[in-house]
């Protein structure tokens, strides 16, 4: 609790580098060089795939946009009044929300994503999810055989014993929605989020379930 979305992806927390889920992806599928650019305390510089860098960015830019409209939490937006981003004025617009940590959002999207979002409550109510019984942004710390690691939860119960994950996919395909879990390291987060609450609150062990 407390713990900001940059503050988090910053690894700010004494004592030593944390492992999360995405170093530990980049130590299992790239290479321990590639985990140590990454990480903010150690090499502090990612290694980019520039042959993916538009698409990946416009992905994730979604999936955190929906994140912040449907959780409340997570980084900031900033609203940018352009139709699209090809103008000189809407990429400095751009350039200025990514520097002051936001994340720049079209008017057109944004409203869009409002209405997605709507959509979303809508579903899980149908399911019987009330996202008002989890708590959004939780934040664990723990050490695993000697290894301080860290996760950040989307929402948790810890009363109920359950993670809710959002992932935002681009259709409803089941190959293609593995093949991104096995390349996203799906398996890697559950053992991670599981593991975290778990340290947390060891009378979970056992029972801890992530949606």
């Amino acid at each position: 609790k407390g713990v900001s979305h940059q503050d988090y992806h910053a690894d700010a927390f004494e004592g030593p580098p944390r492992l999360s889920r995405s170093i530990a992806v980049r130590l299992l599928q790239q290479s321990p060089l590639h985990a140590w650019a990454a990480h903010p305390k150690l090499g502090g510089q990612p290694v980019e795939e520039p042959e993916e860098d538009a698409q990946l960015q416009a992905r994730l830019d979604t999936g955190s946009l929906l994140h912040m409209l449907l959780l409340g939490a997570g980084v900031a937006v900033a609203v940018v009044e352009h139709d699209s981003w090809r103008t000189n004025a809407a990429k400095d617009a751009r350039e200025l929300a990514r520097s002051n940590g936001l994340l720049p959002v079209l008017a057109g999207k944004y409203y869009a994503a409002q209405a997605t979002v709507k959509a979303i409550r809508e579903s899980l109510a149908a399911y019987g999810i009330q996202l008002g019984a989890y708590e959004p942004e939780v934040t664990g710390l723990w050490e695993a055989e000697g290894v301080a690691c860290k996760s950040r939860q989307d929402l948790l119960s810890l009363a109920l014993g359950e993670i809710l994950d959002l992932k935002v996919v681009d259709r409803i395909n089941l190959r293609a929605f593995k093949a991104s879990a096995d390349r996203y390291g799906l398996d890697v987060q559950h053992a991670a989020y599981v593991e975290g609450v778990e340290a947390a609150k060891p009378a979970l062990a056992g029972r801890v379930s992530l949606e």
